[in-house]
């Protein structure tokens, strides 16, 4: 590993030493100093080994996140894709999955990672660029639904681009408008209660032998169902309709989902 990450190490280490307990007050004079050290000596990227299978390079400004990172879902995904995999992550954020799923197909494989907030596509291209996945990592800018068009997206934490009522203009698409042709291994989503409607709007996908993917992980929301017209039957019906059999990440069969946490659809 890198001296700046030996560097970062050396330094969580010590902050949370039993010695220094007390030293809260003079770790908050000192933190700006470190993070502008940061900022300047990890322009080229910091590096986090996620799960202690996956090196990837981190943008100075998410250098608070650990290397520990929903360990079931990502050890999941990882053990099914292969190098030449062909992944779809809808809800990409900025690029975790993304930058793992790129180095892991490689070149001879494509992500497909849709995001549509803008201060996440910002640090998604440039993790793209920081690992050098240029080639690999496709963005598209927008959110996948059942329908084109456009919505507001509440951005109340955004100090640019937002309008008077803290909301931002995205584009909608659809899965099938941007999956092409080809045959995709893996389709990962996480979207905020939406999940349903971007399985509707991939439903030429999901109905194709050819090309639907053998796996879906779906990180589920229900909370935020009763606005978007989803409930856990409709949710289930969409994905049973086209074949597949839906299972927790233990591998038990999902009769309901009532709780926030992830299924597994899979294609036989």
């Amino acid at each position: 590993m890198s001296l700046l990450y030996q560097f970062e190490k050396g330094c969580v280490a010590l902050r949370h030493s039993s010695l220094l307990k007390k030293a809260a007050p003079l770790w908050n004079l000192l933190r700006p100093v470190y993070d502008q050290l940061i900022r300047l000596t990890g322009k080229h990227g910091l590096v986090r080994n996620i799960n202690g299978n996956d090196p990837i390079m981190l943008s100075p400004e998410c250098r608070g996140l650990g290397e520990v990172y929903e360990p079931e879902v990502w050890s999941r995904v990882m053990n099914h894709i292969r190098p030449g995999s062909r992944v779809l992550d809808v809800g990409a954020h900025f690029g975790l999955y993304a930058m793992a799923f790129g180095h892991r197909v490689g070149p001879g494989g494509c992500v497909l990672a849709a995001e549509p907030d803008p201060q996440n596509l910002a640090i998604l291209r440039k993790h793209i660029t920081l690992n050098g996945l240029q080639s690999v990592v496709r963005v598209v800018p927008a959110a996948l639904s059942d329908a084109p068009g456009q919505a507001s997206l509440s951005m109340d934490s955004l100090q640019s681009h937002v309008s008077d009522h803290g909301s931002v203009t995205i584009t909608l698409s659809t899965l099938d408008a941007k999956a092409g042709e080809g045959r995709w291994d893996l389709l990962l989503i996480d979207v905020e209660g939406h999940e349903e409607k971007v399985l509707r709007g991939g439903h030429g996908l999901l109905s194709d032998p050819a090309r639907r993917p053998s796996m879906i992980m779906i990180e589920v929301h229900p909370y935020a169902w009763a606005d978007v017209g989803t409930s856990s039957a409709s949710l289930l019906e969409e994905l049973t309709q086209h074949g597949y059999t839906v299972l927790t990440l233990n591998g038990e069969p999902v009769t309901h989902i009532g709780n926030y946490g992830h299924i597994v659809a899979i294609h036989s």
